[in-house]
């Protein structure tokens, strides 16, 4: 279950977010026609559907729509809930999505073949272990991050850097 196409599969919602957070005003006039809420929902709803009978919808290129509608809806719906003690780990993930969607993967693999090596082979002790590893190895990486600017420096590189100047 660790797939290098998976994360590349990935990469594009990544840099979509990215964008929906710099150009987030435009994106809320966007996400209020109703018109356009209605296709997503339609079209969320489709890709569960096929999903639920045996089309590979999941990290599939072809069925990329189902998802990027499921995400446009969460992002319309966002704004209408006020932030919650229970939602405060999921911003702080989301905030940080960088090192978290730059580094999982290696931390995956290093507990999934330390966890093999040793002679652990149950589907459930190499998903749970992925999975534990996924969110503590990147949460560990971005707290040394805020600490130590040597960790940072992969994922600041716009800020570490000089900005460049124009020619004159």
């Amino acid at each position: 279950f660790l797939r290098l196409s998976r994360m590349l599969y990935l990469f594009p919602f990544f840099l979509l977010g990215h964008l929906a957070v710099l150009h987030r005003d435009r994106l809320a006039v966007t996400l209020a026609s109703r018109r356009l809420l209605l296709a997503c929902a339609l079209m969320a709803a489709a890709g569960a559907i096929l999903s639920a009978n045996g089309f590979r919808v999941r990290y599939f290129s072809p069925y990329f729509w189902s998802p990027l509608a499921l995400i446009l809806l969460m992002l319309a719906a966002a704004p209408r809930f006020s932030p919650a003690p229970w939602s405060r780990p999921v911003e702080w993930i989301g905030r940080n999505g960088i090192v978290f969607y730059t580094a999982h993967l290696v931390f995956q693999r290093l507990i999934v073949d330390a966890l093999l090596q040793a002679g652990w082979r149950g589907f459930w002790t190499l998903f749970l272990g992925a999975f534990a590893i996924s969110l503590a190895g990147p949460a560990l990486l971005q707290m040394g991050r805020t600490r130590h600017r040597l960790l940072g420096l992969p994922f600041d590189l716009g800020v570490a850097l000089p900005a460049r100047r124009s020619p004159a």
